[in-house]
């Protein structure tokens, strides 16, 4: 997915949240870290997701 949200999240937001129970039913989920960084708190939902694995690029 190539979604997020401005600032931070600690992945407890209802988008992340989402994103896990994908996770709990099967469905890998992929999602860009965002256009923020590379500074601290720069995660957004739903990179932030527990379950998700979250990428970047340089």
């Amino acid at each position: 997915m190539s979604l997020g949200t401005s600032g931070s999240s600690d992945g407890m937001d209802t988008v992340s949240q989402a994103v896990n129970r994908a996770a709990d039913a099967g469905i890998i989920p992929i999602v860009a870290a965002g256009n923020s960084g590379p500074g601290r708190y720069t995660i957004g939902a739903p990179g932030a997701a527990e379950k998700a694995i979250t990428m970047g690029a340089a």
